[in-house]
C-alpha cells in the first residue's frame, strides 16, 4: 500500500483504471461461468430425467409381466449415450429386475437408491432415480448414472476462452489508460505546483487558471477563493470581534428573559448568571447566588462528587491547558460540572437527580448542559426542568405495569392449562384416527370374506344345480350374486372414503392442462363412443394440490356428466372463472378462482341439491344411468375439502349442470 501511495497521479490513474477493468471482467466472467455450469448441470439433470421417463415407459410391459429380458434390451439402448455409465430397473418390491452397464465402468456397483424419485450430483456422476408408473399405479423404478466428463470438458474450455479474453482486454485497457490519463493528471500536477509556490513565498496574489468546468474547475475555482479569502481575513476579523461581544450581549438578554430556569457557572463552578426562572425555582431573589458555588442547588449526598474533582490537580491546570488547546479544555470542562458528575453517578447507581430549593426542600429536576467559549473563558450554562407531575405520572404507570403483569401471567398460565389439554385432545384424536381406521380395514376385510364365501357358493349352486332349478330359482341365485357384488363395491367405497381424510396430501405445483390432458386420454374409448363433445374454452392454471386427488375429482366430475346424460348431442366444459356474480353455496358472492365442470345432461331437482354429496346417495334407481354405489360425489367433496376449498352445485332440471369448486392454492 505504500508503494501505491508513493506513486505518481499518472501512475496511479493507469493501475486504478486497469485495476477496474480487470476487476469487472472478472467478475463477470465469473458470473458467465457460475451461470453457464449450473445451466450445463440442470440441462443434464433435465437429459437424464427424460431418458428415465422414455425408459421407464418402454419397461411398463416387461414388468408388467416380469420379462427381465425384455427390460434389459430396454436399457441396452443406452449404448448410445456415452455419457451413462450405469443404468438399473427396479420391480415393485424395490428388487433389482435388470442392469446395464457401460464399458469401462464395469468395477462401479452403486449403492441401493431408497429414493423414489431423485436427481443429484456426487463426485463425478449425477445419480437420477425416478419411479416407473402405469395407470397412477407405480409397478417399478429406474436408476441411472452419468459421468461428468462432457461437463467438466466445456467448463474448462469455457475458463480458457475466458481467461484470453480478460487478458487481451487489459492490454488495451492499459494502453488506452496510459494516453488519456493525462486529462485528469496535468491539471492536477498545475494545482499542486501553485500550492508549493504559495506555501513557500506566501504570495497570495498567485492564481491558477481553470481548463473546464468539471470537478478540477470547481477545486480551481475553490483554490482561488480561498486565497481571496485569506486576504481579507485581517479586514474583517476587527468587525467580527465587534459582533461576537453584541452576540454575547443578545445572548445574555435571551437567557435571563427564557421562560426556563437556566444558570450559568464559570470554570471554577461559580454562578455568574441565573435568570428569573431559575430563582423562582429554586426560591432566591435575584443576583443573590451570584458568585456562590452551584453545589448549593444540589442536595449534599451529590456535592461530594463536585468537590473532590475541584480539589484535584486537573482543576489547577485548566488554565494552562486552555492557553495551548481551548477546544480540549471546553471538551474537559463538562467534566467539572457538578451536575455532570452527579448525573454519571445517579446513572451508573440508578438514581433520579435532585435539585434542592432555598427552603430546603428537593424536588426531581431534569438537566440539560452544554459549555459555551467566550473571550473571558469558558462557562457552563445548565438548564433546569421540574419533572414533579412526570415522575407522579411515571409511578402511576409503574403501578399499572405491575397490574398489567400480573393480568398477563394469569393469562399466560391460562393458555399454558389450554395448551396441554388441547395437547392431550390431539394425541387422543390421533388414537381415535388410527382406531379407526384399523376398524375400517379390520371390517372391510371381515365383510368381504363372508361376501365372497355367498357369491361363491351362489355360483356353485349356478352351475351345479342349475338343471334342478325352475327359472325363478336361478334368477333368485343371479339376484343374490348382484347384491354380493353391490355389498362388496359400497364396502370399498366406504374404506376408501375414509381414507381419503386421513391419508397424507402431496402438494405441489401442477399445471392443470397436463393432468387434465391425461385423464380425457385415459377416457377416450367412451368418450368416443358415446359422442361426447369436450369443450376447454381457455388455458386452465397453475396450482398448487395433490396432483392425483384433484385428478380424481376431474375424473368422477366428467364421468357423471356423461353417465347422467340423455341428449342426442352431449356436451361437458371444463374451465375457471373469476366472476364476483357467481354466488357459492352460501349465497355470497365468489371472489376467488373457481374451477367448473358444466354438462348439458339431466339436471338436479332443486329439492335435492342439499343432499347429493351425502355417501350411497343415488336420486334415480339402482341400475338406472349405469349404476354406482353413490359414493364418488362424496369423496369428491372430501378431497376439496381436504385441499380447504369448497364445492357446491348450480342446476336446472332438463337443462344441465354445474359443479364449481376452489382450491386453496388458487
Amino acid at each position: 500500500m505504500s508503494f501505491f501511495r508513493n506513486l505518481t497521479i499518472r501512475s496511479k490513474l493507469t493501475v486504478i483504471l486497469v485495476g477496474i477493468v480487470g476487476l469487472v471482467l472478472a467478475s463477470a466472467g465469473a458470473a458467465f461461468l457460475i451461470k453457464d455450469a449450473r445451466m450445463i448441470r440442470l440441462s443434464m439433470i433435465d437429459q437424464y430425467s427424460a431418458l428415465a421417463d422414455v425408459l421407464g415407459a418402454n419397461s411398463t410391459v416387461a414388468l408388467a409381466f416380469d420379462d427381465t429380458s425384455n427390460a434389459e434390451d430396454v436399457l441396452s439402448t443406452l449404448k448410445l449415450e456415452s455419457t451413462v455409465a450405469f443404468a438399473r430397473t427396479y420391480d415393485a418390491n424395490g428388487e433389482v429386475f435388470a442392469t446395464y452397464q457401460a464399458e469401462g465402468f464395469e468395477h462401479l456397483d452403486p449403492p441401493r437408491i431408497e429414493a423414489e424419485s431423485m436427481a443429484r450430483f456426487t463426485g463425478d456422476f449425477l445419480h437420477v432415480a425416478q419411479p416407473i408408473e402405469e395407470d397412477g399405479e407405480v409397478v417399478g423404478s429406474i436408476y441411472l448414472l452419468g459421468t461428468k466428463t462432457h461437463l467438466n470438458s466445456q467448463l474448462r474450455r469455457d475458463l480458457f476462452y475466458g481467461a484470453l479474453v480478460l487478458i487481451v482486454c487489459l492490454i488495451v485497457a492499459y494502453f488506452m489508460a496510459a494516453s488519456l490519463q493525462s486529462l485528469v493528471s496535468q491539471p492536477i500536477m498545475e494545482l499542486a505546483q501553485a500550492t508549493m509556490l504559495v506555501s513557500s513565498n506566501h504570495d497570495y496574489s498567485i492564481r491558477v487558471d481553470k481548463h473546464g468546468n468539471d470537478e478540477l474547475g470547481v477545486l480551481y475555482d475553490g483554490f482561488n477563493s480561498m486565497l481571496n479569502q485569506i486576504e481579507q481575513r485581517d479586514n474583517k476579523l476587527a468587525s467580527e470581534i465587534a459582533e461576537r461581544k453584541r452576540a454575547e450581549k443578545r445572548f445574555s438578554i435571551a437567557v435571563n428573559g427564557a421562560p426556563t430556569a437556566m444558570i450559568m457557572a464559570d470554570i471554577q463552578g461559580a454562578i455568574v448568571l441565573m435568570n428569573a426562572a431559575a430563582n423562582q425555582m429554586f426560591g432566591y431573589e435575584r443576583d443573590e447566588l451570584v458568585g456562590e458555588p452551584i453545589d448549593l442547588l444540589l442536595p449534599e449526598r451529590f456535592r461530594h462528587t463536585h468537590s473532590k474533582h475541584q480539589d484535584g490537580p486537573f482543576t489547577n491546570s485548566i488554565d494552562k491547558s486552555y492557553e495551548n488547546d481551548p477546544t480540549l479544555t471546553l471538551t474537559l470542562f463538562s467534566f467539572t460540572s457538578p451536575f455532570t458528575n452527579s448525573i454519571d453517578k445517579s446513572s451508573e447507581n440508578g438514581r433520579e437527580l435532585f435539585g434542592l430549593r432555598r427552603n430546603g426542600s428537593e424536588f426531581p429536576v431534569e438537566i440539560g448542559l452544554s459549555s459555551i467559549e467566550t473571550d473571558e473563558g469558558i462557562f457552563s450554562l445548565n438548564s433546569f426542568m421540574d419533572i414533579s407531575l412526570r415522575k407522579q405520572a411515571e409511578e402511576k404507570i409503574k403501578e399499572w405495569n405491575v397490574i398489567l403483569e400480573q393480568r398477563v401471567s394469569e393469562r399466560t398460565e391460562s393458555l399454558g392449562r389450554r395448551t396441554d389439554e388441547l395437547a392431550v385432545a390431539v394425541k387422543q384424536l390421533e388414537r381415535s384416527n388410527q382406531e379407526l381406521d384399523d376398524f375400517a380395514y379390520i371390517a372391510s376385510h371381515d365383510l368381504k370374506e363372508p361376501l365372497r364365501g355367498i357369491s361363491n357358493y351362489a355360483s356353485f349352486l349356478d352351475e351345479d344345480y342349475r338343471d334342478l332349478m325352475d327359472e325363478e330359482g336361478r334368477e333368485k341365485l343371479v339376484t343374490l350374486t348382484r347384491l354380493c357384488t353391490r355389498m362388496e363395491d359400497l364396502i370399498n367405497s366406504l374404506l376408501h372414503f375414509s381414507r381419503v381424510g386421513r391419508a397424507d396430501m402431496a402438494v405441489q405445483e401442477t399445471n392443470l392442462n397436463e393432468l387434465l390432458d391425461g385423464i380425457l386420454d385415459s377416457l377416450h374409448v367412451t368418450l368416443l363412443e358415446r359422442e361426447i363433445d369436450v369443450r376447454i374454452p381457455e388455458s386452465l392454471p397453475i396450482l398448487k394440490c395433490d396432483r392425483v386427488r384433484i385428478g380424481e375429482v376431474f375424473r368422477n366430475l366428467i364421468t357423471n356428466g356423461y353417465k347422467y346424460n340423455d341428449k342426442p348431442e352431449k356436451w361437458i366444459e371444463i374451465g375457471f372463472t373469476n366472476d364476483s356474480s357467481i354466488n357459492d353455496e352460501t349465497g355470497e358472492a365468489q371472489t376467488q378462482l373457481a374451477l367448473y365442470v358444466r354438462d348439458n345432461g339431466i339436471g338436479i331437482r332443486e329439492k335435492h341439491l342439499g343432499s347429493i354429496f351425502r355417501i350411497f346417495k343415488r336420486l334415480h334407481g339402482r341400475d338406472k344411468f349405469g349404476g354406482g354405489t353413490g359414493a364418488g360425489l362424496t369423496f369428491v367433496k372430501k378431497i376439496i375439502e381436504r385441499h380447504g376449498g369448497k364445492i357446491w352445485v348450480q342446476s336446472t332440471y332438463g337443462e344441465g349442470t354445474t359443479f364449481y369448486f376452489t382450491l386453496e392454492g388458487g
